[in-house]
């Protein structure tokens, strides 16, 4: 989701224009509103899933069906 935003970043590619907003809200948006991240509690147990692509990886720990933490990374390019 942030990838867009995050290629704004590259040298001379500063470029804020309609989609960059329009991804800076959705990005502010699934970042202020439910799910909630919860507390974990340590006396139970937690679930790993994680997904890989060649274009990126990710993962998510939860407790009781709800997201206690998550991880998102794009993959660069191999040189």
């Amino acid at each position: 989701m942030a990838a867009l935003l995050t290629n704004l970043l590259k040298k001379d590619n500063f470029n804020w224009d309609v989609a960059a907003t329009a991804t800076f809200e959705t990005l502010k948006s699934a970042l202020t509103q439910a799910p909630v991240l919860a507390i974990p509690d340590f006396s139970k147990a937690f679930v790993l899933e994680t997904d890989a692509s060649g274009i990126g990886k990710g993962a998510m720990l939860s407790q009781n069906n709800h997201p206690v933490v998550f991880f998102s990374e794009k993959v660069t390019p191999s040189l």
